[in-house]
C-alpha cells in the first residue's frame, strides 16, 4: 500500500505524498546514469568525480565556519539570477575537465505508449531542445565558477531511455 508514496515531516505529523510516475522515472534514469558512469569510470581506469543534483543556491551557502567562510570570500560569487539554477550531473575528469549533463528521462518503459512516431519524435526534441537550454545557463555560471583555472567545460545531454535510432529520427524530422 505505502509503494509509490513517501512520507513527509509537517507540523501535523508524518503524511504520505503519492510519488508520480515521472518522479519515479527520473529517479531511475538517474541511477542508471549514475550506474553507466561507475562502470565506464572501472573499465577504462579513469578516475572521476561525480556530482549529481547540485543546486546552485547551495554554492557556498551556510558556511558557518569562520576558516571556511574566509576561504568562500575568495572566490567567485554568483550573478544574482543562475541561484535558482541546478545541474543534474557534473563530472571533474583529469582529461576531459568539467563536465555538465542535463538528464531528460524522455523515452523507456510506456513512456510513449499509444504515441504516434511524430508524436514521439516531437517529444523528443522538446525535450532536448530544454536539455540545451538549461546547459547553456549551467555552462555560463560554470564557467564564470573556474575562470581562474581555464578548466575546459563540456556539455553533454543524456537520454538514458531511448536508443541512438530514436534520436536521430527525431532530430532529423526537426
Amino acid at each position: 500500500q505505502v509503494a509509490g508514496t513517501v512520507f513527509t515531516r509537517h507540523p501535523a505529523g508524518l503524511q504520505p505524498q503519492r510519488l508520480l510516475d515521472s518522479d519515479l522515472q527520473d529517479d531511475l534514469a538517474q541511477e542508471t546514469v549514475l550506474q553507466c558512469l561507475r562502470a565506464l569510470g572501472e573499465t577504462t581506469q579513469q578516475a572521476m568525480m561525480v556530482i549529481s543534483q547540485l543546486e546552485f543556491r547551495h554554492y557556498l551557502d551556510h558556511l558557518t565556519d569562520p576558516v571556511h567562510a574566509a576561504a568562500a570570500a575568495m572566490l567567485p560569487r554568483l550573478p544574482a539570477g543562475p541561484r535558482d539554477g541546478e545541474c543534474d550531473i557534473i563530472i571533474i575528469h583529469k582529461t576531459h575537465g568539467l563536465v555538465v549533463g542535463e538528464m531528460k528521462s524522455v523515452g523507456g518503459n510506456d513512456y510513449f505508449a499509444n504515441s504516434s512516431k511524430g508524436e514521439q519524435n516531437r517529444v523528443i526534441v522538446l525535450q532536448v531542445e530544454k536539455a540545451v537550454k538549461q546547459l547553456n545557463q549551467q555552462e555560463g555560471v560554470l564557467r564564470r565558477l573556474v575562470s581562474d583555472l581555464g578548466v575546459k567545460v563540456t556539455k553533454l545531454v543524456l537520454l538514458p531511455n531511448i536508443t541512438s535510432g530514436q534520436l536521430m529520427r527525431a532530430l532529423n524530422t526537426n
